[in-house]
């Protein structure tokens, strides 16, 4: 329980805190935490910036550090990045070199990797994959106009080095794609996510659906 009208977004675990961001209406953005994951207290406010949403996704390394990736609020403005000392309460933000759209954070060995959502014409054009054949995007095209369209936005993966983002690799996404979840495990890490670049081997969509999957990929870390 919080207060009303404030959406809660990603939640992570530290140590025996659970800590999340929230925003209302009026664009107030918040960190808050729990010790039950039902009742939520502020810790800080996040000065306002250029916040699309509550979009954000955070990690506390073992410094006690706390990273914070936000969307931000054009379609292709760049991500922001917030970080604070505990207890918290003073932040300091910088704007990153790629637009991060549902963004998550996890440690993969002593680095920080990010995922999301990104143009893709942010991206080294070495990792832009080409466009299917002419009968896939055909096949495609037959659900969803939309499909038939170059894509522009595609799930990546980066790591996050002092305040900018290195490019490790994107993942096969198509149309409508986004909210990427991450486990890291030994030698691999595994990514979980939405797209449209293979709806069209899947149900038949009813009229006026907007088709999609989800998908999980495995990386593996050796490799890289």
């Amino acid at each position: 329980m919080y207060e009303p009208n404030m959406w809660l977004w990603q939640v992570e675990g530290f140590k025996g805190v659970y800590y999340g961001t929230v925003e209302n209406a009026e664009r107030k953005f918040r960190l808050v935490r729990s010790t039950d994951g039902r009742n939520w207290e502020t810790v800080s406010g996040i000065p306002p910036n250029r916040f699309k949403s509550t979009e954000a996704g955070l990690w506390v390394t073992e410094d006690g550090m706390m990273h914070v990736v936000i969307r931000a609020e054009g379609s292709m403005d760049m991500a922001i990045l917030a970080r604070s000392k505990p207890p918290y309460k003073s932040w300091n933000l910088k704007g990153l070199n790629y637009t991060v759209h549902s963004p998550v954070i996890r440690p993969v060995g002593d680095e920080l990797w990010v995922a999301g959502r990104t143009y893709g014409k942010q991206l080294p054009s070495s990792m832009i994959p080409p466009e299917p054949p002419k009968e896939k995007i055909e096949a495609l095209a037959r659900l969803d106009e939309r499909l038939a369209k170059p894509q522009e936005w595609h799930v990546a993966l980066w790591r996050l080095v002092g305040d900018r983002l290195e490019s490790i690799l994107l993942l096969p996404s198509r149309g409508d794609n986004a909210y990427p979840g991450m486990v890291v495990e030994t030698g691999r890490v595994l990514v979980s996510y939405y797209s449209q670049h293979d709806v069209d081997d899947g149900p038949k969509p009813k009229p006026g659906e907007h088709a999609s999957e989800i998908y999980l990929a495995e990386i593996d870390l050796q490799n890289l």
